[in-house]
């Protein structure tokens, strides 16, 4: 099979985009990838969505973006192959000769055996360590495997990549295409029967891409049994199929739970829960005393090849795997599971039923108290969420609280349980911003730096610190590397608290999309949890949420990122109605800010609205020709009391005067009743006229004293029928057990 019509390609004289655009005419799938100075797996794409390139060619476009004159990627030297569907089936057979003799003893074998010991003609390149790789064409209707032994001898399959000339090795040498052997001047030859049987026995000898650094023992052969299962039931043959299907089952259910990609940890999290079902379904051949597990290993039927299987059937999650998760599942179909026609779906659900424990008795002792880090708004290992518009004030605030958090100070109603470390993530403001807010924070909150110093920690660069982005082909939102790097980061310093500032700069997606924004959301709900830090995320506001304090539903996006997170709190700048109520001039209320609970799942710790007064800070920066800075910062602030200067009397009185009711010309009881709400244009049964008048406040201020004393029950509501109008209506009254002016003094 003749690879294109490459014979005017130049090695010599080729740039890297040169070099790939051979590649690609040669029907490979080539690739970016890391460079050895990278200081990370440099043997690896340098994309972070290439599985999801796995099953065929990219488009045009997508290369010539990559490698075009313009291209992100027209200068790098280190590129790769996927091998497998998307290279038209080509796999790679990898001899690390210079490792092991084990290898080349291997190779040398096979050819004496099934080619005379002559080298088969087809692309051969010799790698920058010193080794020697043969690329080969899969015939149709066999999948090449990809697959790792302790011989030195590794085979690159669906799902593998190999490192392509001109790319840099770590040792100093380039990868080179042996001479007479490259794609533009050989045939990439169709691999022959006996390497396919080659390279199956590898397989069945050490499994799929296991890295071992001792010889494997061989596996024991058993005699097949008369029936599939024993007289307890325990399934001693179809034990490979039983497993593959277990091992589908789990994953794709496992997909419909949750579609973003798992990290490695969960995964072999998961891996051994299934493998906890697999071991107690099946049953080894072998007698002894060992444990079934071990004399599964034994017959080559254990966690070796379970982790083999387990992890090719995750490496296809964007793939075969979201696809089967699509697939409507069928009612009881796991009744079946063991014997089903179609078990993809069916075992997912077998497992082993629902751990049960009595809930009762319970010691009240005992019980572990919440994690708290402030009551009501940050709880460890858990998610909250401040919610607030543009210009409310929500840096300043996340930054006091931040320095509250460290040195366990009591500021703006909230009591700090204990010093914590804090990280800020803020990517709105650079480095000297930062410094800036935080020393006029410390100044106004009478904190010392020295008790600050190595408990407040800032990211450098918190522009990249990217977890989770929105694949556009399959619209699902997947975890990036940085994820693991951050939850490290929050480990290795002791990190309890995280303020991330704005939310929305952590991810590459939509936060108007309800499930890209719940999935990010999930993420950092999983950082929290494996990190144990109580973590707080500042989200903006949908359009037009003004008047929206105090309610969950102003998120951005929905409801989707309340239901990730247990605490959701919203910061809000004064409304004219407020200003109007508190007596605050119209031209001063946006120097006010109210911060409401919406949502404490985990606490009826909600109160009243807390109130903060935003001021200014001058810093002594300046060089007498440039003044200092000002920068803002908060301050609590308790609004002036609707009731501030008002006797005892005057409320006794405004109360009777509604009991009453109205009166006619003549001072007497009508019979009628003044009403909470205003009604009619004229108003004469509102209760605020009452106020209107013995205050001698405003309409708007009546309102809120009517509405406040509804809430705290000092005002009822009921129901009477009125004797002029001969109809039922509503009324108000007061309680008298809840009257200020009963009350003792």
């Amino acid at each position: 099979m003749k690879l294109g019509h490459l014979e005017t390609f130049e090695p010599d004289w080729a740039a890297p985009g040169d070099w790939a655009a051979m590649y690609r005419a040669a029907g490979w799938q080539v690739v970016p990838s890391h460079l050895p100075s990278s200081g990370q797996n440099w043997k690896r794409p340098a994309l972070a969505d290439w599985k999801s390139l796995q099953e065929a060619q990219v488009p045009d476009a997508t290369f010539e973006r990559w490698y075009g004159p313009q291209g992100e990627h027209g200068r790098r030297t280190n590129m790769g192959l996927l091998t497998g569907r998307a290279s038209g089936n080509t796999f790679v057979i990898d001899l690390d000769e210079y490792k092991t003799p084990d290898a080349l003893g291997w190779w040398h074998g096979i050819l004496q055996e099934h080619n005379n010991g002559m080298e088969p003609e087809t692309c051969q390149q010799v790698t920058g360590g010193g080794g020697r790789q043969l690329f080969f064409i899969a015939p149709a209707g066999w999948r090449a495997p990809t697959n790792k032994t302790p011989i030195g001898v590794d085979v690159r399959g669906q799902g593998g990549f190999a490192v392509l000339p001109p790319s840099l090795h770590i040792s100093g040498q380039s990868y080179q295409w042996k001479p007479g052997c490259a794609p533009w001047e050989c045939e990439l030859a169709i691999a022959p029967d006996w390497l396919l049987q080659a390279v199956s026995e590898l397989v069945e000898r050490f499994g799929g891409d296991q890295h071992r650094d001792n010889a494997v023992a061989p596996v024991t052969p058993t005699a097949s049994p008369d029936a599939d299962f024993d007289a307890f039931g325990s399934r001693v043959d179809g034990r490979d199929h039983y497993m593959r299907d277990l091992i589908w089952a789990a994953i794709v259910n496992w997909y419909r739970e949750c579609p973003i990609p798992p990290s490695e940890a969960e995964s072999q999290a998961r891996m051994r829960e299934a493998y906890a079902v697999y071991e107690r379904k099946v049953k080894s051949r072998l007698n002894g005393a060992d444990t079934n597990s071990a004399k599964l290993e034994r017959e080559g039927r254990g966690p070796t090849l379970f982790a083999e299987k387990w992890r090719r059937a995750v490496s296809k999650w964007s793939t075969d795997i979201a696809e089967a998760a699509q697939r409507p599942l069928v009612k009881d179909e796991w009744r079946e599971a063991t014997n089903a026609a179609n078990p993809v779906e069916a075992v997912a659900r077998e497992i082993t039923g629902i751990p049960l424990q009595s809930a009762f008795p319970i010691a009240e002792t005992v019980i572990p108290t919440r994690d708290w880090v402030i009551p009501g708004l940050l709880l460890k290992r858990y998610l909250s969420v401040l919610v607030a518009p543009p210009g409310s004030g929500k840096s300043l605030l996340t930054l006091q609280l931040a320095i509250a958090a460290a040195v366990g100070l009591q500021w703006g109603g909230w009591t700090v349980r204990a010093p914590k470390k804090v990280l800020v993530i803020n990517a709105e403001d650079d480095m000297d911003e930062m410094r800036r807010r935080l020393f006029a924070a410390a100044k106004i909150m009478g904190v010392l730096q020295r008790d600050l110093e190595g408990r407040v920690f800032l990211a450098e660069a918190p522009e990249s610190i990217v977890i989770a982005k929105t694949d556009s082909k399959t619209r699902t939102v997947v975890r990036t590397p940085l994820l693991e790097d951050l939850v490290h980061t929050i480990l290795e310093n002791g990190i309890e608290v995280t303020f991330v500032d704005p939310f929305a700069e952590t991810f590459e997606g939509d936060e108007n999309s309800n499930s890209e924004i719940k999935w990010a959301g999930i993420l950092w709900r999983e950082v929290s949890r494996r990190t144990g830090a109580a973590v707080m995320l500042v989200h903006h506001t949908k359009k037009y949420a003004g008047g929206m304090a105090g309610d969950a539903d102003a998120s951005r996006g929905g409801g989707a990122l309340i239901g990730t997170a247990r605490i959701i709190s919203t910061l809000f700048a004064m409304t004219e109605d407020e200003a109007s109520t508190m007596n605050v001039l119209p031209e001063d209320r946006t120097k006010y800010v109210r911060f409401d609970d919406a949502k404490a799942n985990l606490s009826l710790i909600t109160g009243q609205a807390k109130w903060f007064e935003k001021r200014t800070v001058k810093l002594e920066n300046g060089n007498g020709l440039v003044p200092g800075d000002e920068v803002g910062v908060l301050a609590p602030w308790e609004p002036p009391g609707m009731l501030d200067g008002v006797s005892m009397f005057t409320i006794g009185q405004i109360l009777d005067t509604i009991d009453r009711g109205l009166l006619d010309d003549a001072g007497l009881p009508t019979g009628q009743f003044y009403t909470a709400a205003a009604s009619g244009p004229s108003k004469d049964r509102w209760a605020g006229t009452v106020i209107v008048r013995l205050l001698g406040c405003d309409e708007k201020r009546a309102k809120f004293l009517i509405k406040e004393w509804l809430k705290n029950e000092v005002l009822e509501t009921y129901e009477y029928t009125d004797p002029v109008a001969r109809k039922p209506r509503s009324a108000t009254r007061s309680v008298l057990n809840n009257r200020p002016d009963r009350a003792p003094q």
